[in-house]
This record gives C-alpha cells, structure tokens and sequence, in this order.
C-alpha cells in the first residue's frame, strides 16, 4: 500500500485574497476530484485544514508517485479560482514490511514538507 499526503499549497492566500466561502469551496472542489479520480478500493481522508491523505491499495512507490504526479497536474489545471491556478504538495511513501502506521504516515509527511521546501507544486517519494 502507499500513502500520499497532499496540502494545497498557499492555501491560506486563498482564503485571504477570495474569503473563506470560497476557499471551503475549493476544498470541496479538490476533494471531489480526487474521489472521482481515484479507484474504488482507495480512500482519500481529509485531515484537517487543506490537507489530504490518499490511501493507494496494492500500489508500490513508482505506481504511487505516478498517480500523485496525475492529481497534481489534473488539480494544477483546474480553474477552480479566476485567474489563479491552484497547485498542491504531495509526498508519498510505500508501507515496508513490518512497519508501523504512524512511521509510515510520518514519513508520506516528511516526504510532503520536502515537496514544500523544494518549491511546492511537486511530489517527492525518495
């Protein structure tokens, strides 16, 4: 299994520059696009504020990264707001054996921050 953490990236702009209605829309928008996007048997939580975790059944890193890539153009091109794209952070890690779930998550985590450092609107894996 692999685990993705997305953060809509300067989300906090958003809610300033266009008001909090329209940001809560926005979450609605990206969150209902990563549910049609996604398969059946994945999961997609919301974990608070504009974060998301992904949960990719029976995927490894490179089939993982590969969908996080696909969501992070598809949401980037979205008009989703007037004349200001939306783009997203997303760091994915691969459940190891024996691994425990808070280890993993904090890794998909660390993975997300790196995305962040680097830039934003990326996903990071390795």
């Amino acid at each position: 299994m692999t685990l993705a953490s997305l953060d809509i990236d300067h989300f906090k702009a958003i809610n300033d520059a266009f008001g909090h209605a329209t940001g809560d829309q926005v979450l609605r928008d990206i969150s209902g696009l990563l549910k049609e996007r996604l398969r059946r048997v994945d999961q997609v939580f919301r974990i608070g504020g504009e974060e998301f975790l992904l949960l990719f059944y029976g995927s490894d890193t490179e089939s993982g990264y590969l969908v996080a890539e696909e969501l992070r153009h598809l949401i980037g091109s979205q008009p989703f707001l007037p004349d200001h794209s939306v783009t997203v952070s997303i760091g994915v890690a691969t459940l190891h054996p024996k691994e425990d779930w808070t280890t993993w998550m904090q890794r998909s985590d660390d993975y997300l921050y790196r995305a962040k450092s680097a830039g934003r609107n990326q996903v990071m894996c390795r």
